[in-house]
């Protein structure tokens, strides 16, 4: 299968480290196109998707991390996030036949605690159009949230190595159940 992975610095993974080098290890029968880029939100990657040539069996988006960190109170950005995402989702099944989306990540405990407002609401947002969009939502918060007792980031938000081999293990799960 040829994946895209699409999103911010937690797919570019320059920044710390990048999960998909692990799904490489992992599932290295896959091609997998690094799509990432480093301070990249919602609408950028809509912009971005809507221009994009490639196409794929499918299509990994994890975005919304920056979003989150920059709009604390999710309430002026709301309505933009939401319709940015709905036309991202479609120009991504467009270009792809499935669509695995991930909410954004904060996977510091401390530093999730200052954004708990907004993570909430960009993750109740990504997992209803993920739905309305016959994507497939991967709760990744959760496998994080569980593990309370490592620590997985560089700075709160990017992904040390741990990080990194967790979300590639947890998309890994998601890939093989898809048909080929």
């Amino acid at each position: 299968m040829r994946i895209l992975c699409l999103g911010d610095s937690l797919t570019e993974g320059t920044v710390g480290s990048g999960f998909i080098p692990f799904l490489k290890e992992s599932l290295p029968q896959h091609q997998y196109i690094n799509l990432g880029a480093n301070g990249d939100t919602i609408a950028g990657l809509r912009r971005r998707t809507e221009k994009l040539l490639q196409r794929g069996d499918v299509a990994v988006v994890w975005i919304g991390t920056n979003d989150v960190m920059t709009h604390v109170d999710w309430v002026e950005n709301a309505p933009g996030a939401e319709e940015d995402y709905r036309l991202l989702l479609r120009a991504a099944t467009k270009r792809t036949r499935t669509v695995i989306t991930l909410p954004p990540l904060i996977a510091s405990r401390d530093c999730a605690s200052m954004y708990e407002y907004s993570l909430g609401r960009a993750t109740e947002m990504a997992k209803r159009l993920s739905e309305e969009a016959a994507c497939r939502f991967v709760d990744i918060q959760s496998a994080f949230s569980w593990r309370q007792d490592r620590e997985y980031t560089i700075d709160g938000a990017h992904l040390n190595e741990a990080g990194a081999k967790l979300v590639a293990e947890v998309l890994a799960e998601h890939l093989r159940i898809l048909p080929a």
